[in-house]
């Protein structure tokens, strides 16, 4: 079998595959609307996916479902990786991961102390209230945890997820749902809902009697 000496020779290095990015990369937009529209729930999604990446890049052994819902322990360890990685890529970004983790567990801690007391009716409404209070603070440390995680995965922006999907719209509008009942059920506690049993007792308008 005759080889032909003009062929040039054939590589036997496999073509690597694409990088998975080791954090979540989500832009800023779309991160607060998701957030402030399921009232903070999102968050446990990011968590999840921010250590699920992680461990995939990493090799290391870890359970990201169980460090999503047990945020308060992780966050620092999380926000640290996130400012490292960010640091080797980008001087620019200033921000205290440790301060910020510190504020995150200190009113994770403040919301889930005030549901367990509102759930059981004690200090109705002001349990609730601190409830919503709490959450603008915990969205502004992972807001800004999400900044250094987009730097951290080349992708400033978020733009290779900017965009929202299917599943991101059904939640918002789960979301929205969440919000009405959560405004209806201030309201009843410190307005009072009109009462409907009198109005129901007799009809607006009646047949006329024959005579």
């Amino acid at each position: 079998m005759e080889t032909n000496i003009y062929k040039p020779p054939e590589s036997n290095v496999a073509q690597a595959e694409p990088m998975s990015p080791e954090f979540y990369v989500v832009s800023r937009n779309k991160f607060l609307i998701l957030f402030i529209s399921t009232l903070g729930l999102y968050r446990l999604y990011w968590f999840y996916k921010n250590w699920s990446l992680y461990r995939k890049s990493s090799g290391k052994k870890m359970w990201p479902v169980m460090r999503a819902f047990f945020s308060i322990f992780f966050a620092h360890a999380l926000f640290k990786l996130f400012d490292a990685k960010s640091k080797e890529i980008d001087q620019t970004y200033q921000w205290s991961p440790g301060n910020m983790a510190n504020l995150y567990v200190l009113f994770a801690i403040l919301e889930n102390v005030s549901d367990r007391l509102s759930r059981k009716s004690i200090g109705e409404p002001f349990t609730d209230l601190i409830i919503l209070i709490t959450l603008p603070v915990i969205g502004w440390t992972l807001y800004k945890a999400q900044i250094s995680a987009n730097i951290a995965c080349h992708d400033a922006a978020g733009a290779g997820n900017n965009r929202l999907s299917p599943a991101n719209y059904a939640w918002i509008v789960l979301g929205v749902i969440f919000w009405v009942l959560v405004g209806l059920g201030l309201y009843e506690i410190t307005v009072g809902l009109p009462e409907w049993k009198g109005l129901l007792d007799e009809p607006a308008w009646h047949w006329p009697d024959k005579e």
